[in-house]
């Protein structure tokens, strides 16, 4: 496994790049495009419209995006590292406590995705990103001891649990932060700055804080990054009920 056998799933993965080429391929436009081309309302540069239009969309659309790539690779990555060199865990029983909690992100992220739908997404993101904040700051606590089960366990399903609530809802949230005629344009660039602002460096800078600073400082990145997405989402309006044809 650690010299070949972990290629295999990311070999396996480009049939996942065959059938997304299928599957552009053949997407239609969505009604709202389709209504903006008819109406002559769209634009031959999105891109340079975005970005002299939309340009505090897209910074809000970053940082509420950004905190779910950094609550998951300090999950999902960087947690592992801690807990086989720290806590005393082996790779394979925290990746089987991994594999379980992947399950509970599953679970709620259907669960946040239906509240959006029904309490509005601004609600659900919301409470997610005050309840990660809150996360940030107990979550030290529970990784600590030698092979603490019980702690790990809650850590992951807790991070998780929280991770499906701030993911769930983004689908719908960050497209309608921006016009019809740039939000492909805009929603793209948001989600992939967010990648690189949330992910990047994300399982460095907590590793290095770690070793440097201790686990509490582990937290305060997480929180801070939570404080970006509350401060975020309470600057736009809630989107749940918008008419976009008009």
């Amino acid at each position: 496994m650690i010299t070949f056998g972990w290629r295999i799933p990311f070999l396996i993965s480009a049939l996942l790049v065959i059938v997304g080429l299928w599957v552009r391929a053949r997407m239609q436009e969505t009604p709202l495009f389709r209504l903006s081309q008819k109406k002559n309302k769209v634009t031959r540069s999105p891109l340079l419209t975005v970005l002299k239009t939309s340009w505090r969309q897209l910074i809000q659309g970053t940082f509420i995006v950004s905190v779910t790539y950094t609550l998951f690779y300090t999950l999902a990555t960087w947690s592992l590292a801690y807990a086989t060199t720290n806590l005393g865990f082996t790779n394979r029983e925290y990746l089987f406590l991994l594999m379980g909690a992947v399950f509970v992100f599953a679970a709620f992220i259907v669960i946040a995705s239906l509240n959006a739908d029904r309490l509005g997404r601004r609600k659900v993101l919301i409470s997610s990103s005050v309840a990660l904040i809150v996360f940030s700051v107990v979550f030290p606590y529970l990784l600590q001891g030698h092979h603490n089960f019980f702690g790990a366990a809650a850590f992951l399903v807790i991070g998780f649990a929280l991770m499906g609530i701030a993911f769930g809802p983004i689908g719908a949230i960050l497209p309608e932060l921006f016009k019809t005629e740039v939000r492909y344009s805009g929603s793209g660039i948001a989600y992939n700055l967010a990648a690189i602002v949330g992910a990047a460096f994300t399982p460095t800078i907590a590793t290095w804080l770690a070793t440097t600073w201790g686990i509490k400082s582990v937290g305060l990145y997480l929180g801070i990054m939570a404080v970006a997405c509350f401060v975020s989402l309470i600057t736009i309006k809630e989107t749940k009920n918008v008419d976009f044809t008009k």
